[in-house]
């Protein structure tokens, strides 16, 4: 079947890697709508600079389909990029945050980028529950007792919910996920936090308040930002000195809206008890080694989406935007940031 195309007569699209589970999909882009599909295989940014100027030359490119990933082998997906792709007309980014992608550039010269959005809500979540009881009850640190056949020499004794109160800061889809999951574990509150109040059958029992509200009540804080311009090292030194003494900290969103370096003060003095975190500021080369390595850090190495389901259903979607732009000239799941322009 072929399909009829409004928006771009010969597709040609420019792919980064790595490509894990939706390999029909990308089959199908290219039977169905009689898409070029150029595979990235550049081992670095150098590499690839030169086959945009060599390689690809003389391809069309009108789509680019970016990654999480990128970031860690290209760098970002900005300016000095996209100023080689003279026929861009779309970026269909393959995940929810699209911190690797300039977006005010792409703002700036009128070019539309898609995430996926919904999808890693529920497994990213479930990393956040496992994290919050984790970091409650020491349990990596009863693991490394155990296999030092310690049995519980000199682990310190956790916490359970009871009567403590959860704030969630952020409560968007993954926010409102994991005030789902942690209802059932007996909090005496959960509270949360974000720009606008929620509907009331949005918060499903949690309270809004204020962020120093938030800050100053909370036994646990689940970090659930988006990370841009406004949420960079949102927690910082002012906002650590109004949490509770012996507050947890746990980050499933992105690293950067954590200050490490200010953090690291606050874990060595006791204010904050333990932070568990999935994400780091400059994940995955340059972490910080005297972070991940404290006895009081639970850390994790990004896996709240690296579940087969969740990277099929990501690379599908991300099919699903491109397709979408080939036929009516526009993306399924604009970037709040181009809402209004598109």
């Amino acid at each position: 079947m072929t399909v009829t195309r409004f928006s771009i007569k010969k597709p040609v699209v420019l792919m980064y890697p790595p490509l894990e589970q939706a390999f029909d999909e990308y089959e199908d882009l290219e039977k169905s709508y009689n898409a070029v599909v150029l595979k990235i295989d550049a081992k670095n940014r150098q590499e690839l600079i030169h086959d945009l100027k060599n390689k690809y030359k003389d391809y069309t490119i009108n789509i680019v389909a970016t990654s999480g990933p990128l970031y860690h082998h290209y760098g970002k997906f900005d300016r000095e990029i996209i100023d080689l792709l003279p026929d861009l007309k779309a970026v269909c980014h393959n995940g929810a945050g699209y911190d690797p992608v300039d977006i005010d550039y792409l703002v700036q010269k009128n070019i539309p980028l898609s995430n996926v959005v919904g999808i890693n809500d529920a497994s990213t979540a479930d990393t956040n529950l496992f994290l919050i009881l984790a970091t409650m009850r020491n349990y990596f640190l009863g693991n490394k007792n155990i296999k030092a056949n310690k049995w519980r020499s000199g682990l310190p004794i956790g916490n359970n919910p009871k009567d403590k109160t959860l704030g969630i800061l952020g409560m968007g889809g993954i926010g409102k996920d994991v005030n789902r999951r942690c209802k059932v574990l007996g909090f005496e509150k959960i509270i949360y936090y974000r720009r606008n109040q929620l509907p009331s059958e949005e918060e499903e029992g949690a309270e809004f308040v204020s962020l120093d509200q938030l800050l100053a009540q909370s036994d646990i804080i689940s970090i659930n930002l988006p990370l841009n311009a406004s949420t960079h090292h949102f927690l910082d030194r002012e906002q650590f000195e109004k949490m509770k003494d012996g507050v947890i900290l746990v980050n499933t969103a992105r690293g950067a809206v954590v200050n490490e370096v200010s953090l690291m003060e606050y874990l060595k003095n006791g204010k904050v008890k333990s932070y568990g975190s999935d994400v780091w500021e400059n994940e995955p080369w340059h972490i910080n080694e005297e972070l991940i390595k404290m006895e009081n850090v639970v850390a994790t190495p990004h896996m709240g989406t690296w579940a087969k389901e969740v990277i099929y259903d990501y690379e599908a979607f991300q099919v699903k935007n491109i397709k979408h732009f080939i036929q009516h000239g526009k993306v399924l799941t604009i970037v709040p940031e181009q809402q209004q322009n598109f």
